[in-house]
C-alpha cells in the first residue's frame, strides 16, 4: 500500500515539475489534467471513500483527523447548510486535502470546484455565480497561479482573458465590455504592463493607443 501511495505521488510530481521548467503555456491545461487523472486513478485504488460529516473532524498540524482517531483521515469531509444542502465536500488522503473540493451556495448551485495534490492547489479551479454561470476558470501548480485564466461576467459574456505567471498576470491580456465589446488589451510582464495597449469604446471604436515600461506610461 505504501508503494502504492508513492507511485501516486511521485506520478503527480514528475509531471507538475516537468512543466514548471517549461515557460510555454500552451500544453498547460492537457498537463495538468493529465496528471490530475492518473492521480485520482491510482488514490481511488490505494484508498477508501468513506464520508464523514464536518463535525466529526478535527484539523492538528496542517493534518484533518477523524475524531478519536490518531492517523491522519482519508475520505471525504462533508458540511451542509441548515436547510440539509450540502455546503462543502472536500477529499482527504492522509489527513491532506487531495482531489476535486467543492462548494455550493445556499440554493444548491456550485460556487467552486478546486484541484489539490496533497494539500496544494495543484490544476483547474472553477468559480460560479449563484445562477450556475462560470465566473472563472485559472490554473494553479503549487499553489501558484500559472496557466490560462478566464473571467466571464454574470450574463455569460467573457470579461477577460490571459495567462498566469506565479500569480501575476503575464503576456497578452485581452479585457471586455458587459456587452462583448473588447474593452483593451496589451502585455503584462509579470503583473506590470509593458508595450502597447490599445483601448476601445463600447461600440468597438478604437480610441487610445499608449505605450508602457514597468507599468508607467512611456512618454
Amino acid at each position: 500500500m505504501i508503494f502504492i501511495k508513492n507511485i501516486v505521488f511521485l506520478l503527480s510530481c514528475i509531471v507538475i515539475n516537468k512543466y514548471s521548467k517549461n515557460k510555454m503555456f500552451k500544453n498547460f491545461r492537457k498537463i495538468v489534467l493529465t496528471a490530475l487523472v492518473v492521480n485520482s486513478i491510482l488514490v481511488s485504488i490505494c484508498y477508501g471513500q468513506e464520508e464523514i460529516n464536518t463535525k466529526d473532524i478535527i484539523k492538528k498540524d496542517n493534518l484533518a483527523y477523524k475524531i478519536g482517531e490518531t492517523e491522519p483521515f482519508t475520505g471525504t469531509e462533508v458540511a451542509f447548510f441548515d436547510n440539509g444542502n450540502k455546503f462543502t465536500q472536500t477529499p482527504y488522503v492522509k489527513g491532506k486535502i487531495h482531489g476535486t473540493e467543492v462548494i455550493y451556495y445556499l440554493n444548491g448551485n456550485k460556487f467552486s470546484e478546486t484541484s489539490f495534490i496533497f494539500g496544494k492547489y495543484n490544476g483547474k479551479m472553477t468559480s460560479y455565480y449563484d445562477n450556475g454561470n462560470i465566473e472563472s476558470e485559472k490554473y494553479y501548480i503549487n499553489d501558484y497561479m500559472n496557466g490560462g485564466a478566464v473571467l466571464w461576467y454574470r450574463n455569460g459574456n467573457k470579461k477577460s482573458e490571459g495567462v498566469f505567471k506565479d500569480c501575476h498576470e503575464d503576456g497578452l491580456w485581452i479585457f471586455y465590455y458587459e456587452n462583448g465589446k473588447k474593452e483593451r488589451e496589451g502585455e503584462f510582464n509579470l503583473g506590470k504592463r509593458n508595450g502597447k495597449w490599445s483601448y476601445w469604446d463600447t461600440e468597438g471604436n478604437l480610441i487610445e493607443t499608449k505605450y508602457f515600461e514597468n507599468d508607467l506610461i512611456k512618454k
